[in-house]
C-alpha cells in the first residue's frame, strides 16, 4: 500500500483541526491570501485570522454554532492552500477579462457555476467553456511541472 506524503497545505489544516495556534508566518500567508475569497468568507477568516476573534465569538457574530465556523474556517484555509487555487490567483493578471473573471468567481471564490452565471451575467454555456479553458491550461501546467522535475 503506498504511503501517503502529507503535503504543507494536510499540515496547516492539521494545526487548525487540532485548535493550536498557526506559526505567525503561515497566518500572514493565509490572511493575505484571504483577499482572494468573497467577500463574507474574507470577513469570517480575517476576523478570526487576523483579528484574533475566537470561532465562538465569530460564531455568536454569525448566529451559527463555532463548528460550523470552525468548519468553515478548516475549508477556507484548504482552499487557500490549494496549489490550483494559488497558481490561478497568480494568472490573473495574464488572462483576458472574461477568462480572469471567471476564475476570480468560481476558483478563487469558489461560487457555484450559477451563482457565478449570474453575478457575472453570462450564459451557463460560455462560462463552461471559460472553465474547460482554465482546466487545460492547469493541466499543461502540472505537465510542464512533472517534465521538468523528472
Amino acid at each position: 500500500m503506498p504511503t501517503q506524503t502529507l503535503t504543507h497545505a494536510d499540515s496547516v489544516v492539521q494545526t487548525i483541526d487540532r485548535r493550536r495556534k498557526l506559526d505567525r508566518d503561515v497566518r500572514e500567508l493565509l490572511v493575505e491570501r484571504s483577499r482572494w475569497l468573497a467577500p463574507s468568507d474574507r470577513a469570517l477568516f480575517q476576523a478570526v485570522f487576523r483579528d484574533g476573534l475566537t470561532a465562538a465569538q465569530a460564531a455568536r457574530i454569525a448566529r451559527v454554532s463555532p463548528r460550523a465556523v470552525r468548519s468553515q474556517l478548516h475549508t477556507l484555509a484548504r482552499h487557500l492552500m490549494d496549489p490550483k487555487v494559488v497558481w490561478a490567483a497568480r494568472r490573473l493578471r495574464k488572462w483576458g477579462p472574461v477568462r480572469a473573471q471567471v476564475a476570480r468567481a468560481v476558483i478563487l471564490q469558489k461560487r457555484t457555476h450559477r451563482e457565478a452565471g449570474r453575478l457575472l451575467r453570462m450564459s451557463s454555456y460560455r462560462l463552461r467553456g471559460q472553465l474547460a479553458l482554465i482546466e487545460e491550461l492547469w493541466r499543461q501546467h502540472q505537465d510542464a511541472a512533472v517534465r521538468r522535475a523528472g
